[in-house]
């Protein structure tokens, strides 16, 4: 009797998978373009977008208290210092709610003087690697992140035009990765489709067939 090619056990469910996700392909556009407008917004320098970074914060300050009390909860030692980390988590989340503009300075002041200090580092950790390919590159972003992180100190007010900057341009980066990703998600079964036809081109003939009767 004649044979029928047997599926392989991995290629239907991998398809189903595929047309399942691809199906929320809008969801990424959606989020992109989301992301994209913000980064736009939070670059206008709007008042509104300004306190709505500092509300930004401290829901990432809450959750990352809330965070902190669960891993307390599975601590077999030292879990007064996961507390006290949830405690302050939560603090400082609704201190942004509260006052949201002195948030927004204090964490800006914060960033200015972690761009300096991690500009020393890479420039340190650049010059013990000189005999590695590209060492000069780490030399090279050490450099930008001091100029920056000194830029924003030496004059009040600029740490707070500086964090919006790097948020502004890292929402928009990010938003025009997601579109990308969308359209990539949106061929996600035709891309499984052409890398099961190759792998079944490249099959030793009478490998998957069944056993004839």
């Amino acid at each position: 009797m004649p044979t029928r090619e047997a599926p392989m056990g991995g290629e239907a469910p991998a398809m189903e998978v595929a047309e399942s996700v691809s199906k929320l392909w809008w969801l990424y556009l959606a989020a992109g373009v989301v992301w994209t407008l913000y980064g736009m917004l939070i670059l206008s320098l709007r008042p509104a977008a300004l306190v709505s970074l500092a509300i930004l914060a401290g829901i990432a300050f809450i959750l990352g208290g809330i965070s902190q009390f669960m891993q307390a909860s599975r601590a077999d030692s030292w879990r007064w210092l996961w507390i006290v980390g949830g405690i302050l988590g939560i603090a400082a989340g609704i201190v942004a709610f509260v006052w949201p503009g002195p948030t927004l300075f204090v964490l800006s002041v914060f960033v200015a003087w972690y761009l300096v200090i991690s500009g020393i580092f890479t420039i340190v950790a650049s010059l013990a690697s000189v005999r590695r390919n590209l060492w000069w590159v780490g030399l090279i972003i050490g450099a930008l992140e001091i100029v920056l992180g000194m830029w924003a100190i030496s004059s009040p007010g600029r740490e707070v035009l500086l964090l919006v900057n790097l948020i502004g341009i890292g929402m928009i980066l990010y938003g025009v990765t997601e579109i990308f990703a969308a359209f990539s998600v949106r061929k996600l079964p035709e891309l499984v489709g052409e890398a099961q036809a190759t792998r079944g081109r490249g099959r030793i003939p009478g490998q998957g067939r069944s056993a004839p009767a």
